[in-house]
């Protein structure tokens, strides 16, 4: 088979065009047309025989094209099972336009590699490699003087392909792994909305493919040492849920300090739900055929052990420079995975250890279920095998066994090895690789024609081997030559030994030699089928057999008499005697089946339901011929035709196949009701109005309405009726709806019906005629009563009374006619609006109690209208008379303004009545209870506003702080002492000597560090020389600064040229005053609650590899937290707008990174601090903040703490970058997410907010 007939059969197979049997034939039929002279191709023969249609073949060279221009790798596999890559030839077959396609790479290349060295950054040194995919370039970046490895994909449009979609997603996925054996991936881009490209760590060294190459099969402690590395890769890869895909040599790159890393992520997929995925598509394999796991053939649910599977491969490959799989074409290479067992590596390097040898078996095993679980279940064997341990090493780890041959291929095994102590060696060897060709024959395919073809080359592999063994007057019977009259063993005459030759049954007379020889063959073959009576000819699979009460299908018996009983579901079971003719032989013993009458029941669905029961009569016949039936009776399997007659509905008939079974046949059926014409006179009360709709008719069948069609003859309305129906509805624009009862009784058939006009609803807007425009009123009185805006008010048609209030407007006091009507009636009126007053007003608690007066006269409360936001209430006030003082009262808060200030003013409360105070209070704990009027006093002593107050009126603050002090509303002593601080807070003490104070008062507001006074747990250290208070917590000994409340400005702006996605949009956030820590947590401190294991163990070196948790930990001991986002954010940039603290420019002098810290943790503090006094806020560790991941909003924010935290599923966000990351990665503005329980390079830096 040819290249190109290869890649249609593989297509065709995914398609499901074809199946394995149909190319089998047609490979067989292509080499008798060899023999005859005729060559031909499969694509011909597939054609000539119907197998495809020329618009399938079409659809197959579409994604032919498609697969050259997006299949990474594509290898074939020769006869003597060596590598060749095939990317040329596969363009060359596949695709016609292939050619034309290289040529537009290769100018794309250019171009884009032109655009790449204009952008200034990255110089380009030379080519490194070239795929279908993409080119590899090896460039300098001159910005971070550094060599890289940039990938670009050259493709024709970058929006739409699968190429691009590939791409993008290698990046994400190894931009989400921070391991030392992945390649890492510093940058992605896209010039001019075309070609991508992707900057990557540039490995000096080798791929892992072309060391095999060139050396040829590597040493075993250099191949264990490169797969466990690589395992360890794949573990760190799974853990994230990210399954590689294309493991295989060529994406292994060996540096030259023996670091093995993996690459190419372009096929990744994520196991579980993400935003990162992979692709895959219909009829597609993705991965290279020479390492890809079976069940990537098969399913598109994989999980890491495909990995392993194709790990594994790698791992034979470098040991013997050869591949376990043998095939001829991609199509016999796939198929080998699941029909033979891999080639033992000891055939082809006998050196191999056998502990060794398992660990690669088991690694390529066909079933994931009996593969090595996981990678660093791999890494631990590895590393047993490296020292020395390969005892310990077995294939029956895990509890997993080994796959067991059949009871009946042991049998046959047993029979060849008795066969060869008693005849020639050859013979019988010959004999056995027969069984082994049949054997798997037979577990291939459980179609009857497979098992046929067994049996006619086992009957004339018994009868060839029987030749050569019995004597030759020994009588020999073939399987198409026997006896007309075979003998008959009666039951009482059956020896005691069970049909089934079994190993320790066989010796009967050891003293001949031949005799015991020709005993062993005379047992036959003897292979059941099971046929149905109904459908004709039918196999039935699904049966039950047993043989002398033990389970049977197709096994060696003797001659003699069995009972046989035979069960299957839907049929009546057969129980009988069977005869075994005397063997050697392969026969069929065939049996039908009878079916089981089986139920059958009509579900009839009516059109019209009926009110009372319908009498069913249904008619069968079948070849003409009646048979007594009602619903739910019993048929035999077979067709019939059915004639249903419901009465009141038309009779249906059909023709019905009922199939054998069990259960209930139910055959779904609608009947349509037969309908009798009615008539009906209407009447009207009052006349109809000119333009009135005509009347509607509804048929009310079970509580559901259906429109009625007539015919208008005069005043009659004519329709008919399903025979069932016994009511209909009349529906008649302004007037009530009547119901009618109709039965078959009706006088005539023909009835009058009267129609009483009905009330009309008066639509909630009135329409002012100066604007036409829609006013709703906030009150109507009609009759005395009241209703409340948008309520229903239905009135009689005629003339009536209306009083109407508004909002905006003067009131209506007016008679008003109301038409006869369906529609809501509305009123039409010349509205004068009123003059408004707006101010607004800030305090500390809101209620509906507002009161408004124009020199002491009440305003109606409906002519007032505000809207709370937070503590501010924006009110406007329509005013129905005029005045000069505007004065506002809210519960025992009063405020005043004189009328003629029409800019908007805002009021402030001017006056607190102790006596109003006291009342509300007893009110509040009267209908609330104690706990919500501490809060409330809580609220109210709180606001600025209130707070000048109390300082105006000294008595009244006394006051409240006795009210509190002597528990007057129950014992709650949070709030009682929140209150009393607050109040005390009036005349606090900063606890700072004059000349302190005086040099900081500019930053703190006085209240901020007397509550630091006040909370006893730290200790004055003095001022530090960017003129910040430091103090010295008292139970961790750590230092802290206290940072003054302000607002700034989070995130990066649009026009900043290095920036994330994660850093937009740029918002202001305000925060209140908080301390942080001087420094990040050293080793010493953290030992003190943590005993960890660190990377790199110092007392001066910061906390890190710890996890959010175990930081959680130490937070918790001390009665400290994680800074926010926005608090970490404040105290980095201390005031500044730039990209780092001290500028828009690398600085060695700030901060430990990839450019200076030769990848070694640092000691806190050697690098120059910020504005604020802080240490190390970027670089050396990064530092675990509070929030759980989330993307940044363009609303302001006070105080924000993130999202909400989800239980078990939260990743932290980790700020300030590392002694590892690029410069960049450690702006002020940078953030990037890890789940909880990871750990590495992060530490922390806590804060302690003033409560």
């Amino acid at each position: 088979m040819n290249f190109k007939d290869n890649l249609i059969v593989q297509l065709s197979l995914q398609k499901e065009y074809l199946f394995f049997d149909q190319v089998e034939e047609c490979k067989r039929l292509q080499l008798e047309y060899e023999k005859q002279g005729r060559n031909l191709s499969l694509e011909e023969i597939f054609l000539e025989r119907g197998l495809l249609t020329k618009q399938k073949l079409e659809e197959i060279y579409k994604q032919l094209s498609e697969e050259v221009s997006s299949r990474t790798e594509v290898v074939m596999m020769s006869k003597e099972n060596t590598m060749l890559a095939s990317q040329d030839a596969l363009s060359v077959a596949a695709s016609p336009d292939a050619k034309d396609a290289s040529e537009h790479t290769q100018t794309v290349s250019s171009q884009f590699l032109k655009k790449l060295q204009n952008i200034g950054r990255y110089k380009i040194v030379k080519q490194l490699g070239k795929g279908g995919m993409g080119v590899v370039y090896k460039a300098e970046d001159e910005l971070l003087k550094r060599a890289v490895a940039i990938k670009v994909l050259l493709q024709y449009d970058a929006a739409t392909t699968i190429q691009t979609k590939r791409f993008l997603i290698e990046a994400q996925a190894t931009a989400s792994l921070s391991h030392p054996n992945i390649v890492a991936v510093y940058d992605i881009g896209q010039l001019e909305q075309e070609n991508f490209y992707l900057v990557m760590e540039y490995v000096d060294g080798s791929s892992l493919a072309e060391i095999i190459k060139e050396r040829g099969p590597l040493s075993f402690s250099e191949s264990i040492e490169i797969t466990r590395q690589v395992a360890q890769a794949l573990h760190a890869a799974h853990s994230l849920k990210i399954v590689h895909r294309d493991i295989k040599p060529a994406n292994i790159l060996l540096h030259k300090n023996g670091l093995a890393k993996v690459t190419d992520f372009g096929l990744a997929k994520m196991v579980s739900a993400s935003s990162l995925g992979g692709i895959s598509y219909s009829g597609q394999i993705l991965g290279t055929p020479f390492y890809i796991a079976p069940e990537q053939i098969e399913s598109s649910q994989i999980d890491g052990r495909a990995d392993i599977y194709s790990l594994g491969i790698t791992f034979y490959q470098m040991l013997t420079q050869r591949l376990p799989f043998e095939g001829d074409d991609i199509y016999s290479l796939l198929l080998a995975r699941f029909k033979k067992p891999a080639t033992p590596i000891t055939k082809y390097n006998p050196g191999v250890p056998s502990a060794m040898a398992r660990i690669v078996h088991q690694m390529i095993e066909q079933k994931p279920e009996a593969r090595i679980s996981s990678a660093i279940e791999v890494v631990d064997k590895l590393t047993k095998l490296a020292q020395g341990e390969h005892t310990s090493i077995y294939l029956k780890e895990n509890n997993r066994s080994e796959t067991k041959a059949s009871s009946f291929v042991h049998f046959v095994y047993f029979f060849i090895f008795i066969s060869l102590l008693l005849s020639s060696f050859w013979p019988v060897l010959y004999t056995m690789k027969k069984w082994e060709l049949w054997n798997f024959e037979i577990q291939e395919s459980e179609g009857w024609e497979k098992i046929q073809t067994a049996r006619e080359m086992l009957s004339s592999f018994l009868w060839k081997y029987q030749k050569t063994l019995a004597k030759k007057d020994a009588p020999v019977v073939k399987p198409d030559e026997e006896k007309k009259d075979p003998p008959v063993v009666k039951p009482d005459e059956e020896k005691k030994d069970p049909p089934v030759v079994k190993p320790d049954e066989e010796k009967k007379d050891p003293n001949t030699k031949a005799e015991e020889n020709q005993a062993i063959i005379q047992g036959s073959l003897v292979l059941l089928k099971v046929e149905g009576l109904y459908p004709p000819q039918t196999l039935l699979k699904s049966y039950t057999a047993t043989l002398n009460n033990s389970p049977w299908k197709d096994t060696i018996l003797k001659e003699g008499t069995y009972d046989l009983k035979i069960e299957h579901p839907g049929y009546f079971p057969i129980q009988k005697q069977i005869i075994i003719p005397k063997g050697p032989g392969v026969f069929t013993h065939k049996e039908i089946l009878y079916p089981k009458p089986r139920s059958v029941f009509f579900a009839i669905e009516y059109d019209a339901p009926p009110f009372e029961k319908v009498d069913l009569e249904i008619m069968v016949t079948q070849e003409e011929k009646p048979i007594p039936f009602s619903n739910g009776a019993l048929l035999t399997p077979g067709k019939y035709h059915f004639k249903i007659i419901p009465s009141g509905y038309f009779e249906e008939t059909l023709e019905q196949e009922i199939p054998p079974g069990e259960e209930v046949y139910t055959v779904p059926l609608k009947c349509k009701a037969k309908e009798i014409e009615y008539t009906l006179y209407l009447k009207y009360e009052s006349p109809i109005a000119s333009g009135t709709k005509p009347p509607e008719f509804f048929a009310l069948e079970k509580n559901q309405e259906r429109l009625l069609l007539y015919r208008k003859e005069k005043d009659a309305y004519i329709f008919s009726l399903p025979m069932h129906t016994q009511k209909i509805k009349i529906a008649q624009e302004g007037f009530e709806s009547e119901s009618i009862i109709f039965s078959l009784d009706t006088e005539g058939r023909k009835k009058i019906c009267t129609l009483v006009p009905s009330y009309r609803v008066l639509s909630p807007f009135i329409v002012d005629t100066n604007s036409n425009k829609k006013v709703q009123p906030v009150e109507i009185r009609y009759l005395k009563k009241r209703f409340a805006s948008g309520e229903e008010i239905k009135v009689r048609p005629g003339r009536i009374s209306l009083e109407i209030y508004f909002k905006e407007y003067k009131s209506i006091e007016k008679f008003f006619f109301i038409p006869v009507g369906k529609a809501p009636f509305v009123i039409q009126h010349d509205l004068e609006a009123l003059e408004s007053f707006r101010f607004s007003l800030q305090s500390p608690f809101f209620s509906e109690s507002f009161l408004f007066f124009i020199d002491k006269k009440r305003i109606p409360s409906y002519h007032a209208d505000y809207r709370k936001e937070a503590s501010i209430a924006n009110c406007v006030v329509y005013l129905p008379f005029s005045g000069k003082n505007f004065t506002v009262i809210h519960e025992f808060l009063s405020a005043e303004i004189e009328l003629s200030q029409k800019s908007q003013p805002i009021l402030e409360w001017s006056e607190i009545r102790k006596d109003y105070l006291e009342v509300y209070l007893r009110l509040l704990q009267k209908e609330k209870g104690n706990s919500f009027v501490w809060d409330f006093m809580h609220r109210l002593v709180s606001d600025a506003k209130i707070q000048n107050i109390l300082k105006k009126d000294k008595d009244l603050g006394l006051s409240l702080q006795k009210i509190a002090q002597e528990d007057t509303f129950g014992q709650d002593s949070f709030y009682q002492k929140k209150i009393l601080d607050i109040l005390k807070s009036l005349y606090l003490s900063t606890g700072l000597s004059q000349e302190i104070w005086s040099k900081v008062k500019d930053k703190y507001q006085e209240i901020t560090v007397a509550k630091v006074q006040e909370s006893k747990e730290f200790v004055l250290e003095g001022i530090n020389p960017q003129g910040y208070l430091e103090y010295k917590h008292k139970k961790s000994e750590l230092l802290f600064v206290l940072l003054p409340g302000g607002t700034f400005a989070m995130g990066s702006p649009k026009e900043q040229f290095i920036r994330t996605e994660l850093e937009s949009p740029q918002h202001q956030v305000t925060l209140d005053s908080f301390m942080i820590a001087k420094f990040e947590v050293s080793q010493k401190a953290s030992n003190k609650v943590l005993h960890l294991n660190y990377w790199f163990p110092g007392e001066n070196l910061p906390a890190h590899n710890l996890s959010w948790d175990q930081a959680n930990v130490f937070c918790q001991k001390y009665d400290l937290d994680f800074p926010t986002e926005a608090e970490w954010e404040y105290a980095c940039r201390a005031g500044s707008s730039s990209l780092f603290y001290w500028g828009n420019d690398y600085d060695n002098e700030y901060l430990w990174c990839e450019q200076n810290s030769r990848r070694r943790l640092q000691n806190i503090g050697l690098k120059l601090p910020n504005a604020f006094g802080l240490y190390d806020m970027s670089g050396n560790v990064a530092e675990w903040c509070k929030d759980v991941w989330g993307r940044y909003t363009s609303q302001d924010k006070v105080n924000p703490s993130g999202p909400a935290p989800k239980p078990f599923q939260n990743s932290r966000a980790v700020r300030g970058g590392s002694y590892q990351m690029d410069c960049h990665l450690c702006r002020s503005a940078y953030r990037h997410f890890f789940r909880e329980n990871y750990q590495g390079d992060i530490g922390i830096r806590p804060v302690w907010r003033l409560k």
